[in-house]
């Protein structure tokens, strides 16, 4: 049987926890969320959500709390958007706010940090999307047609005569870089 002391240690650590997450979660979140739907401790909403058609249960949230829910699952909030207007008005008219991707310390030691997508929002990634529009419009892409052709032809050519299975890799592998250079 536990003793009264065992059982009040155990009642303030709950209590304490508790205390700790909420203090915990207001430093994450200084502004309040949006209304939601009811939460269970530790499963949040994940109970009330249909597996198989989730956006019914949106829809039902949205009409119930409004354009803009909070939901937990598991302990994650989420943020669902039940209007299109509002989804386009966060999008365009506060894009510098949502345009940043996550920083992850492991994209320089995996070397791939120099690359387009991995690019914090910034000066550099803006740049880079300049450069791509550029070169990338449907006006210049006809332009390109005629580049495609040449090396497709030469690639269609040396699968043809080649006889063993090394050849044909070797001929795809010379190919494939020609392309990229010219994306």
């Amino acid at each position: 049987m536990l003793s009264t002391a065992t059982l009040a240690l155990g009642i303030s650590c709950v209590i304490a926890l508790g205390i700790a997450l909420g203090l915990i979660r207001r430093r994450v979140y200084p502004l309040p969320l949006p209304p939601g739907p009811h939460l269970i401790p530790f499963l949040g909403n994940v109970l009330q959500l249909d597996t198989k058609r989730p956006w019914l249960t949106y829809t039902a949230w949205g009409k119930a709390y409004g354009k803009i829910v909070r939901c937990r699952v598991l302990g994650i909030d989420l943020i669902i958007i039940n209007s299109e207007t509002v989804a386009q008005d966060l999008l365009e008219k506060c894009s510098a706010n949502y345009s940043s991707r996550p920083v992850w310390r492991t994209n320089k030691r995996a070397g791939v940090a120099f690359l387009t997508p991995m690019f914090p929002y910034g000066q550099t990634l803006r740049q880079h999307h300049k450069i791509f529009h550029q070169v990338l419009k449907a006006k210049l892409s006809v332009s390109y047609h005629e580049i495609y052709s040449r090396h497709a032809n030469r690639l269609v050519i040396n699968l043809l005569g080649a006889t063993a299975i090394d050849d044909i890799q070797h001929h795809t592998e010379v190919f494939v870089p020609n392309q990229l250079v010219f994306l």
